[in-house]
């Protein structure tokens, strides 16, 4: 199995990387939380996520309440298109959209709290 990691990226921000489900999601809470407390950009690049699952939507979800809570936009770069589908069937797809921001896949993306830049590309 993949280990899930997330670390600085290289433009500024964080990636992702690894199975983002309920095996590992624990593996990088309390480290991406007081990274995001600390980080001027709350950008995240989840293009290296290789499967996700209910429990990575809510590990989402809460970056995007924590950026809420400190007055900030998160930005997600390259988020699987299982990761909106998720969200949608949750009715909670309105929590990770906001801005006007369109990704890759042409769909844009509109109304919430986190803008999304979404790559279309099968996770899982």
């Amino acid at each position: 199995m993949t280990a899930l990691r997330f670390e600085p990226a290289a433009t500024g921000g964080y990636q992702v990387s690894g199975p983002l489900d309920f095996e590992t999601v624990h593996e990088i809470w309390a480290s991406s939380r007081a990274a995001l407390a600390a980080a001027p950009d709350l950008h995240i690049d989840l293009g290296g996520v290789t499967h996700i699952d209910s429990a990575g939507l809510a590990l989402v979800l809460e970056w995007s309440a924590l950026a809420r809570a400190a007055g900030r936009k998160l930005e997600l770069l390259r988020a699987p298109a299982k990761l909106f589908d998720l969200a949608r069937i949750s009715e909670v797809e309105s929590f990770l959209e906001a801005g006007s921001a369109t990704g890759d896949s042409g769909r844009s993306h509109g109304a919430g709290s986190a803008s999304a830049s979404s790559a279309k590309s099968s996770s899982g």
